[in-house]
């Protein structure tokens, strides 16, 4: 057996009301409590804000990275998340719909190590 852990990859896409007036600042300040609920470290960020709205951001974390961008007239965030180790992702995403009250997440989470795709889909 490999002593690997190669991790999860989550794509999702995230629809809220809250999107209209989230910044780039904000979602990243979100996302980096939601990643070390998670157990992730995170070593860096960065985001931008376009004009007239809508974000883009990323999480350099220990593990790897969290990133997304946003669509706000649309409702929506789309997001990856990868990690590597003993990370939970499936927390942040938790978390992330808990903080933001969204209303439902779509997606696909790739597990590296089990090398299977399984289909998310949450209402909240």
């Amino acid at each position: 057996m490999n002593e690997y852990r190669y991790g999860k990859a989550y794509n999702l896409k995230i629809h809220g009301k809250f999107l209209a007036s989230l910044s780039g600042e904000e979602f990243v300040k979100i996302l980096k409590k939601a990643a070390e609920a998670a157990g992730a470290t995170c070593l860096n960020s960065v985001h931008f804000d376009f004009e007239p709205k809508g974000a883009s951001g990323l999480l350099l974390l220990q593990e790897s990275h969290y990133g997304f961008h946003s669509w706000p007239e649309t409702n929506v965030i789309c997001a990856v998340f990868y990690t590597c180790g003993q990370v939970d992702s499936s927390i942040a995403i938790e978390y992330i719909a808990k903080e933001l009250k969204v209303d439902k997440i779509v997606g696909m989470v790739y597990d590296y190590d089990e090398e299977k795709a399984t289909n998310i889909c949450r209402e909240y």
